[in-house]
């Protein structure tokens, strides 16, 4: 007999124990060791799933929670990430505070190697994460040293948070803390090359507060949907639940702790689906949407979110030829920096040009991808959920000269570029001249996601 919730709640409880988390990979998981490569061939040692790095993207999630939950509450934002790092202080910890938990990452099973290594080979964002020099190239993608990867489902692995002695943890404190770990890990993943659905999770928690019964319910009805519509409906009733919970953690902390002056435009992500005025456009600052397409397996929902990333993809969504359209009109850099490459011998791109030559540059994606399983009856499926932070850090990049685009047009700044661009549903060129650099971030963030939700669905 299954033991009830009551009995979960005083096992939990015993020793300090706040949940477990169970953690199931989905799509292929890269976990990076200490040179950044998942296995040491010359050590015969397999890196697992870190605490320091789970914690690390949990406070990501964590502080964009808060700050959708402060948008909401008083319609601006807290000015600086160190005003977020407060906000989130009383459970995470601070360089002021200690946190009130700890986080022990258990691993279960770990059966390292990829099973299909000539499908993950077509998989565009891998080819950016082999070896320059031929010979460890060689030794690397040999079948000799097969352990590069998780294949799905080979990677299992708990997760326990632990109130730390004698401290007092408040049960909106309790419930903020686990919904921002959940987010993270459904949302964020684990290890490397997540934000294009790689270490995709699937999760079960068991939780010793009686608030966890909804989270737990949501996460058991979205695994067994077997349909977007259901999917989406569940994952939008996560970020509503953890909005709530967020903004009850937020009522709990004291005036002091709070920033006294806000900001208009954020340079950090911001977890609220209210909408934004720039200018005479709106548009929210977090957006969440399942496609609706079933992939059958998760190595084909990654093939497809890698292909819907490319200039290539865009140009032939639109009927035009790769080779022969020309590519600064295709403003990609709203999908993460580095992107960049040689071609005989020359740099193409998007790269910064500095006195000792050009430089790549290190930005995240403003659109985030993850895998979701869901299994109805005897068939499972895999949905690609598209999420889509607007943020205006990338103003500050923007308005370098130095900032360039290298293509068939020659070398040319970005903000340059930004006079027209290529709509996804027409096809035809769009002006952006008129518009300020605040609402053609906004125009190119839209842009981006109508061309990567459109390749998606097809």
């Amino acid at each position: 007999m299954s033991p009830t919730f009551e009995e979960i709640a005083e096992e939990l409880s015993r020793g300090g124990l706040v949940a477990r988390i169970h953690v199931r990979n989905v799509t292929i998981t890269r976990i990076g060791g200490y040179n950044a490569r998942p296995y040491s061939s010359e050590l015969d040692l397999q890196e697992r799933p870190r605490s320091q790095a789970i914690r690390g993207v949990w406070r990501w999630w964590a502080r964009a929670l808060v700050a959708g939950a402060w948008y909401e509450e008083y319609s601006d934002f807290p000015s600086s990430l160190e005003d977020l790092d407060e906000l989130v202080a009383p459970v995470l910890g601070s360089t002021n505070s200690a946190s009130k938990l700890s986080l022990r990452v258990s691993a279960g099973t770990v059966q390292a190697g990829v099973e299909e290594a000539e499908r993950i080979k077509r998989i565009a964002r891998l080819k950016l994460f082999r070896p320059p020099r031929s010979e460890d190239k060689r030794r690397y993608l040999s079948e000799e040293n097969p352990r590069r990867y998780f294949s799905p489902g080979k990677l299992r692995f708990t997760i326990e948070l632990f109130r730390r002695p004698h401290a007092s943890l408040s049960s909106e404190e309790k419930l903020f803390s686990l919904y921002s770990l959940v987010l993270s890990l459904a949302l964020g993943g684990v290890g490397s090359i997540t934000n294009r659905g790689f270490g995709s999770t699937q999760l079960s928690v068991s939780c010793a507060d009686k608030g966890c019964r909804i989270l737990q319910d949501t996460l058991s009805r979205m695994y067994a949907a077997g349909n977007p519509q259901d999917v989406q409906e569940c994952l939008n009733s996560l970020i509503d639940n953890a909005m709530s919970v967020a903004k009850q953690y937020l009522s709990r902390i004291p005036e002091k702790l709070k920033p006294a002056q806000g900001t208009q435009l954020p340079r950090y992500p911001v977890l609220s689906r209210k909408e934004i005025t720039v200018g005479k456009t709106r548009a929210p600052l977090f957006r969440i949407q399942v496609i609706n397409k079933p992939f059958p397996d998760p190595t084909s929902a990654l093939s497809r979110i890698g292909s819907a990333t490319l200039k290539a993809s865009w140009k032939q969504a639109l009927k035009l030829d790769p080779r022969k359209e020309s590519s600064e009109k295709y403003h990609t850099w709203i999908l993460g920096l580095p992107r960049s490459s040689e071609y005989e011998g020359q740099k193409t791109g998007y790269v910064e040009q500095t006195a000792s030559g050009y430089q790549n540059l290190r930005r995240q994606s403003a659109i985030l991808f993850s895998v979701i399983p869901s299994e109805k009856g005897s068939r499972r499926s895999y949905y690609v959920a598209v999420c889509g932070f607007l943020t205006f850090d990338w103003l500050d990049l923007l308005k370098r000269e130095s900032f360039v685009h290298i293509g068939g047009g020659g070398e040319q700044s970005v903000c340059s570029l930004l006079r027209e661009i290529r709509d996804p549903s027409s096809g035809k060129l769009r002006s952006l001249e008129g518009l300020s650099l605040e609402q053609q971030l906004v125009e190119v963030f839209e842009t981006a996601w109508n061309f990567v939700v459109e390749i998606l669905q097809r």
